[in-house]
């Protein structure tokens, strides 16, 4: 006599489960890729203003020229500072706000708050040292940092409860 397979409990890869990887891998993504291009970002020349020929001539040759070439021209020191205030602040909020958030908003909502907000979040950063003069850009981007610490914390604990 053979054993008939029971088929009244799910399979592990539901369309749920399937939906919910892939959306903690495009917020891993996000988040992988902006740490990785952060410190060359925070390191390279600022850039002078182009003039209006300059920009004429990369658009003939078939370059795209938006205004957020450039970075920060930072030292390794500073760099390595701006690193340890986001690794302090995410220290900090991780045990205090990132619950009060949750527990406000709920797990689910809070999650589709994060990943609505999180990209707009990444264009902003490149555009940092053309808009802002230099101090005032910097605590800005400090801001923008502990922004999208803010929202992966609270991305990667609400992935994990849903």
């Amino acid at each position: 006599m053979e054993e008939e397979e029971d088929t009244s409990t799910p399979g592990i890869f539901t369309s749920q489960m399937i939906l919910q990887i892939s959306s903690v891998s495009l917020l891993a993504f996000h988040k992988v890729s902006s740490d990785a291009l952060m410190g060359t970002f925070l390191s390279l020349p600022r850039s002078q203003p182009t003039s209006v020929d300059t920009v004429t001539t990369t658009a003939r040759r078939g370059g795209i020229t938006i205004g957020a070439n450039g970075g920060f021209g930072l030292s390794t020191h500073h760099i390595g500072l701006i690193f340890l205030a986001e690794a302090v602040f995410r220290v900090a909020i991780q045990p205090t706000c990132i619950p009060f958030v949750i527990n406000r908003l709920g797990a689910l909502r809070a999650y589709r708050l994060v990943l609505s907000i999180y990209p707009a979040a990444y264009l902003f950063t490149p555009f940092l040292p053309r808009l802002l003069p230099r101090i005032l850009g910097l605590a800005v981007l400090v801001v923008d940092l502990w922004v999208k610490v803010a929202l992966s914390s609270v991305g990667y604990v609400c992935s994990a409860v849903l």
